[in-house]
């Protein structure tokens, strides 16, 4: 089949069947691209997301959101950007596709357009022509976040003191580190972490953490640290594919103070290991990553996490 005129449409509930297959056949889709997971919020969002179409062949899809005279992709998402297949997706295709992409917002009256890159450890096949057609573009680099992250098969790996703690929390006979589906227990103990070091509460509900784990019961797991039956760490993960991402973690001074949260960083790192795949901590910066947390981040390389950067571009249309 050769290449066609690329074309771009909105999405539509009725295309949902198709976007979804096409996310778990393509390059660089995660889970997170699946309209069962971008639609649970879709009360809060305006949805601008694209389809692109070479004829009758969809061949891309865009996950955005509108804000104002602005397109975001997509504002509920921590990366998003063009999700592509393997046909029809070369450099120049590509190019092509974000010139269609902006011609079409620039038609509605959106005057910016903020891209957000999926992180390089989240590719099933290496999908970075994004990144260089940006750049011809003449987008701009505005924010770029850091995220610690330990490849499969990265070795030895532990601070001598990271590892003194993981072995003291071992002789704790009464410390059990296992699946959990107590969303209320996790939600309480990540409520009040949040609150006490950041002021802030969790962007998900219980609820809706529930409602999630429900839909993508192979991609969503909670995995806490109880001691003697009472969860005093816990995380919620998500498994992408490549990638094991900590999506929430929440502790209390207990679990720091005996290990236990060690503990269980160490049992899903390993178990990422064992899969394969990727171990991502997640980011360690605010203000747009223009603030790094040192002792956060530092901690992270503890175990042995080096640096993955999420990249968000802004291009006038």
């Amino acid at each position: 089949m050769t290449a066609e005129t690329i074309t771009a449409t909105p999405y539509a509930p009725q295309l949902a069947t198709s976007w979804n297959g096409f996310i778990r056949d393509s390059r660089n889709g995660t889970f997170l691209f699946d309209r069962g997971y971008m639609d649970y919020h879709a009360d809060r969002f305006t949805d601008q997301s694209l389809c692109l179409w070479n004829g009758a062949e969809l061949t891309a899809v865009f996950p955005a959101s509108r804000h104002g005279d602005a397109v975001i992709s997509h504002g509920g998402l921590t990366y998003g950007g063009l999700v592509v297949g393997d046909r029809l997706s070369g450099a120049d295709r590509i190019y092509q596709m974000l010139e269609v992409l902006c011609s079409h917002y620039r038609a509605i009256g959106v005057t910016r357009l903020v891209y957000k890159t999926v992180p390089h450890i989240y590719h099933r096949i290496p999908s970075e022509e994004d990144r260089h057609a940006l750049f011809r573009l003449a987008a701009r680099l505005f924010r770029s976040d850091l995220s610690s992250a330990i490849a499969p098969g990265a070795g030895p790996r532990l601070r001598k003191g990271r590892k003194a703690m993981i072995q003291r929390a071992r002789k704790i006979e009464s410390l059990t580190i296992a699946p959990s589906s107590d969303w209320a227990a996790f939600h309480d103990l990540l409520s009040g972490r949040l609150d006490e070091k950041y002021g802030i509460t969790p962007v998900h509900t219980a609820a809706e953490m529930a409602l999630l784990a429900e839909r993508f019961p192979d991609a969503i797991r909670l995995t806490a640290c109880c001691l003697s039956g009472v969860m005093i760490a816990g995380c919620l993960s998500f498994d992408t594919g490549t990638v094991i991402h900590t999506q929430y973690l929440a502790t209390n001074a207990e679990a720091r103070d005996n290990g236990g949260l060690d503990l269980l960083l160490d049992s899903l790192i390993e178990d990422a290991a064992a899969k394969g795949k990727w171990f991502d901590f997640g980011i360690s910066t605010t203000e747009g990553g223009r603030r790094l947390n040192a002792s956060l981040i530092d901690y992270k390389e503890s175990f042995g996490a080096r640096g993955i950067v999420y990249d968000h571009y802004e291009l006038d249309l």
